[in-house]
């Protein structure tokens, strides 16, 4: 019997190895330091998202979750319940990390078919986090981590589709970008405090050239490592540590390392793999572009409705300023006071989704009839337009993938004024 669940167990461990192309990590380095950049990339990401409030059944009790568009009866799957309501969430939380600490026992002692096993069971957790039960928590940093792990993971001809991945990701960044906030730079000249050292004439220069590298110059990072290589390298190496003043360590973290692991020093040229097997990979990258393409297909302007915005890498698409007012009617005839609130941090994005679903799930409360909603937005310094002004928000559906008519846009909705200069954030 003993004889029997070894060579039952070795066999299904050697298919699990050829399936996932395991001999590829065993055989190269850069896959194997790799694997170390994705196991910190869990760390960072549990850090941050592992006592969030917004994860846990407390939020649904409380009503401040959010649910993707395309799944907005996700509080279903909710089971973790943190403090003061219960304890499962900080003990959850607690066996990750011992899961990551045994990660990085099996990474060195070069166990690559335990680590691989074990990065698919947190992957699937972070994956589950990010684009099933919260919408609260998309940071592009996240994207880029699950997008890199996918490769590690699932894909042959892994460290080729690493660096094409790479680079692709920053071709994919432009869609975001191809607008007046970067082509006229107006993102950062609508900020108080401007663009740090440069002034305001000098702005879409800067934000330009940063679009031309990101659409055509990344590309060198993929060719011989000759002079234009290393230059290319140089540029992504300033411009993350650049990105720093605006988004803090975690992007960087999450990109310049790959970046200094896939181009620096071991860097060496990888053949285009063209057999069947690198069909998944190329069909994996055309996802990502119809991911990030999706916006486009959607009526009016995304940075001004958020329709779609978070599909893909949205970055610093627009600077953002809002405020609502919103009223509630109960079942006894009588009304509320308004409730106003207003946001003016550049990177805080007023997204009319994120306030209806709060409400609508306000409306299953029997003392409440209806609840009125008035939402005007302001891009790039620009008008404050009423692009909501509904009153019962409890009629109204939201569809993930088309333009919502509640939502006006700025050609049909009325004008409430002008910002001041505001704020970066992150």
């Amino acid at each position: 019997m003993k004889v029997f669940e070894t060579s039952f167990f070795k066999n299904i461990n050697e298919r699990y190895n050829k399936i996932f192309s395991l001999k590829e990590i065993e055989g190269e380095k850069t896959l194997q330091i790799l694997s170390g950049l994705i196991i910190l990339g869990f760390y960072i990401t549990f850090f941050f998202l592992g006592r969030s409030s917004k994860l846990a059944t407390n939020a649904v009790v409380n009503k401040v979750h959010t649910c993707w568009p395309y799944f907005q009866n996700c509080e279903s799957l909710y089971f973790l319940t943190g403090t003061p309501l219960g304890y499962t969430q900080e003990i959850f939380m607690a066996f990750l990390f011992f899961l990551l600490l045994v990660g990085v026992y099996n990474i060195y002692f070069k166990k690559w078919s335990n680590i691989h096993k074990l990065i698919l069971v947190l992957f699937l957790w972070e994956f589950f986090i990010v684009n099933v039960l919260s919408y609260e928590h998309i940071p592009n940093y996240y994207r880029y981590h699950l997008i890199l792990t996918s490769i590690f993971l699932f894909l042959p001809h892994k460290l080729f589709f690493f660096k094409l991945s790479f680079v692709f990701m920053y071709f994919l960044t432009t869609s975001a970008k191809i607008h007046e906030s970067w082509i006229a730079g107006t993102y950062f000249t609508a900020l108080q405090l401007g663009f740090p050292l440069v002034p305001n004439i000098l702005v879409p220069f800067f934000t330009n050239l940063v679009i031309f590298m990101e659409m055509i110059g990344a590309w060198i990072l993929l060719g011989a490592k000759n002079i234009w290589h290393k230059s290319v390298f140089a540029f992504y190496v300033v411009f993350h540590l650049c990105s720093i003043i605006f988004v803090g360590y975690m992007y960087p973290t999450h990109s310049m390392l790959y970046l200094l692991v896939l181009f620096g020093p071991l860097y060496k040229r990888t053949k285009i793999p063209t057999d069947k097997k690198s069909l998944f990979g190329y069909c994996f990258l055309l996802v990502l572009l119809i991911f990030q393409l999706i916006p486009l297909f959607i009526e009016g302007d995304e940075k001004m409705t958020l329709e779609g915005n978070y599909y893909g890498f949205y970055m610093l698409e627009a600077n953002h300023q809002c405020f609502y007012e919103y009223k509630f009617k109960f079942s006894d005839g009588s009304y509320s006071e308004n409730f106003r609130a207003e946001s003016i941090l550049s990177k805080v994005r007023c997204d009319p989704y994120k306030y209806w679903f709060r409400l609508k799930n306000l409306c299953s409360q029997n003392t409440i009839d209806e609840i009125s909603l008035s939402f005007s937005h302001s891009i790039n310094g620009g008008p404050f337009y009423r692009i909501v002004d509904e009153n019962n928000v409890c009629n109204l559906s939201y569809k993930a993938f088309s333009h919502n008519e509640w939502i006006k846009l700025p050609d049909e909705a009325q004008i409430d004024g002008y910002p001041v200069k505001n704020y970066f954030n992150y």
